[in-house]
């Protein structure tokens, strides 16, 4: 599993009150760490095979397994989500429940507010996910001088323009910036 595909696997299963994380199985490979009740631990999808399958842990000894799913090479990230919640971990060799528990409570995101950093700004958040005028529809980037609201703008080296030695704060630049720094090159 890619790991902007895990993160967000893990996000919704925390969503769904799992209380999944982010497994960094070695260089390249990714994927899912659901805590389990007694200190276990399943670790989901880190070999690289197509299919899903899962290695339950406790203190470093495998104490069961969870069997590849058959057909599960194609699932998209929502059945994935659901696989791995219908997942009975009672057994040493887990099962799939008919249906998924109810959902607890939602589990908060891990990294909290210094997520992107930590990851070093290489993905894209969601509008859900961005703080305040950054989440808007795009707006602010068409205001009198560019300025986004709120924000005072600098004295300005020539003309009526805002911004730093005359040099105006560009709309077309605030989009890509709505979009949490990611620039598209070309």
């Amino acid at each position: 599993m890619d790991e902007f595909r895990a993160r967000r696997v893990v996000d919704a299963l925390r969503d769904h009150g799992v209380n999944a994380h982010l497994l960094r199985g070695g260089v390249g490979q990714f994927g899912v760490r659901v805590s389990l009740p007694g200190g276990r631990e399943a670790e989901w999808d880190t070999d690289g095979t197509a299919g899903l399958e899962a290695q339950v842990m406790r203190d470093g000894m495998l104490v069961g397994y969870v069997p590849q799913i058959e057909g599960s090479e194609a699932f998209d990230e929502a059945q994935i989500v659901d696989a791995i919640a219908r997942t009975d971990y009672d057994q040493p060799v887990a099962r799939q429940r008919a249906t998924a528990a109810p959902p607890g409570p939602a589990l908060t995101r891990e990294g909290g507010v210094f997520r992107r950093f930590l990851d070093g700004f290489r993905y894209r958040l969601p509008a859900r996910d961005l703080p305040g005028a950054l989440a808007g529809s795009g707006e602010e980037s068409r205001q009198p001088g560019g300025d986004r609201a709120g924000r005072l703008c600098l004295p300005a080296g020539r003309g009526n323009q805002c911004g730093v030695d005359g040099v105006a704060h560009v709309g077309a630049l605030d989009e890509h910036l709505g979009d949490c720094g990611q620039v598209d090159a070309g």
